[in-house]
């Protein structure tokens, strides 16, 4: 950057002058001219305007599509530091545009024009300096993070405020027939009206862009403290080298200018790709993560292919040889019973007993690892048919133990039947087995809170312990022993598998001797409030 600032500097030393001078056309030689030769005389008495107009109009170009390039950006990486300098650049580059509008008459002038350019210049170049360093300043006043969309609009404002204002200023200026005198030929400072600027940006660069890019150490932040360089240098060869419209140090300004705006461009473009190359690592990481997934996916497909067979196995061909033992046991004790002692019943009989109890344990099992592997679809699950279907596979264990089943309105839930119908049996079926020494009382109750159901079995059983609450919903887990209650400590396992499978939850209140509540929530189908 520097060596581009540096470089007309060095060029003018070598006797290279930028400057496009117009040529005074004398009225006379113009009156006798033909007119393809009036032409090409108007063409070169305008040439200094002509390059005035393209240098200006490149400057805004670049302006613009840095405003373009931050707010693509922005939408990327959603940080609203670069739209806000965006917004700031492309007023900047609106009042550059009054300025060469004007300058061209294309907005409606009176003052001359030796006047007219440059007191329109300084008076762009302070708005161009203090929209930047009220952008920069909002970033760094602000100690809790950007509300994006209160800060953007506030730039707005501010940065609509600065465009109106300097279009006013250029309006009266066009239309108003005197103008201050901004040139000094004679003088060491040659255009004072330009120290203003030039100080602005001397304190944007030397203080405000600093503690920006300490802040957000990115390329464009970076950028914009570079681009403060060829600001100065601009208003150095304006301040202190140009004499007259169009002269060396008048262009060499204006190219500066150019440079000036192109440097966060720059920037931005070094921001976009780095943003893009990480984009594609992220993307390259999350197909290669997708990839590693289907792989678990498939490896977990066979592992559950791998364990129904299993199921399957344990629930026929496991079985075959624990009836034969049981079977034979109680043939050994029929056919010797006259030979066999006490001792030896007795082994016989806990053969058998742990025959039946292997027997049990398969069977829960089998039943604890078919939750959630049915292949039926979830439909609507009216809970008080599941209810009855429970009642039915329990009937015999009801009427034996007298049990009264009662239960609220019950509603339909989004699940599949079967897992229903395992929760709400072993529930019951928990009830049963743990009654104390009243006629069992089973109430199933129901409420909704919110955005869920809460399903209640309320027993007058033996109840639980506090401490146990969570434990009982363990696999395999046993409070009393086998001769107080059989059973094998799935049941209640399945019931949270259930519940859990189908977006619920499950949990215990109980009162040692005074009964129990087990509840379970299931998730409210929405499609229920329509």
């Amino acid at each position: 950057m520097a060596a581009f600032t540096l470089l007309p500097f060095l060029l003018n030393l070598l006797g290279i002058d930028f400057g496009s001078r117009s040529t005074t056309i004398d009225p006379d030689a113009f009156a006798a001219m033909d007119v393809p030769a009036r032409i090409d005389a108007m063409h070169h008495a305008l040439r200094g305007g002509f390059t005035h107009t393209l240098l200006e109009w490149s400057a805004v170009c670049v302006a613009f599509f840095t405003v373009a390039l931050a707010f693509a950006q922005y939408q990327v990486k959603r940080e609203v530091v670069t739209p806000i300098i965006g917004i700031a650049l492309f007023w900047s580059g609106c009042m550059d545009a009054f300025h060469a509008l004007a300058a061209d008459r294309l907005i409606e002038a009176t003052a001359d024009n030796r006047n007219l350019i440059p007191f329109t210049w300084a008076i762009c170049r302070v708005f161009n300096a203090l929209i930047l360093i009220t952008g920069v300043t909002l970033i760094l006043g602000s100690r809790r993070g950007f509300r994006e969309g209160r800060q953007l609009a506030f730039v707005s404002l501010v940065a609509l405020a600065f465009g109106l204002a300097a279009y006013l200023v250029i309006h009266i200026c066009a239309t108003s027939a005197a103008l201050p005198q901004t040139m000094f030929p004679g003088a060491l400072l040659t255009r004072p009206w330009d120290v203003a600027p030039l100080l602005l940006f001397v304190f944007l660069g030397a203080v405000l862009c600093p503690m920006l890019y300490r802040r957000y150490p990115n390329h464009f932040a970076q950028a914009l403290w570079l681009s403060c360089l060829p600001e100065v240098v601009t208003q150095l060869h304006m301040a202190f080298g140009s004499t007259a419209l169009f002269d060396n140090h008048f262009n060499v300004a204006h190219f500066l200018k150019i440079g000036a705006y192109a440097v966060p461009c720059i920037g931005l473009l070094l921001d976009s790709v780095r943003t893009y190359e990480h984009e594609a690592e992220t993307l390259r990481a999350l197909q290669a993560s997708e990839e590693q997934l289907q792989r678990r996916a498939k490896a977990l497909e066979r592992s559950n292919a791998e364990l129904e067979e299993f199921a399957y196995v344990a629930s026929h061909d496991l079985q075959e040889p624990l009836r034969m033992v049981s079977s034979y046991m109680q043939l050994l004790d029929q056919r010797y019973a006259g030979q066999l002692d006490e001792n030896a019943r007795k082994y016989i009989g806990y053969a058998v007993e742990g025959a039946h109890r292997m027997r049990s344990l398969i069977h829960d099992l089998l039943e604890y690892s078919r939750v959630g592997r049915s292949q039926t679809a979830s439909v609507q699950v009216s809970l008080v048919a599941s209810l009855q279907a429970a009642q039915a596979n329990l009937a015999t264990a009801i009427a034996e133990a007298d049990a009264q089943v009662t239960c609220d309105e019950l509603p339909s839930v989004w699940a599949e039947p079967s897992d229903m119908l395992r929760l709400l049996q072993n529930l019951i079926g928990n009830a049963l087995k743990y009654r104390g020494e009243e006629r069992p009382l089973i109430h199933v109750s129901c409420e909704r809170r919110d955005d869920e159901w809460i399903i209640g079995v309320v027993d007058n059983g033996v109840g639980i312990e506090p401490e146990y609450r969570e434990r009982v919903f363990g696999i395999f887990q046993r409070l009393h022993r086998r001769g107080e209650y059989a059973g094998t400590g799935v049941g209640l396992a399945i019931v949270k598998r259930v519940a859990e499978r189908h977006g619920g939850r499950v949990w215990l209140e109980s009162e040692p001797g005074r009964g129990s509540t087990f509840y379970f929530a299931l998730p409210v189908d929405k499609r229920e409030d329509l």
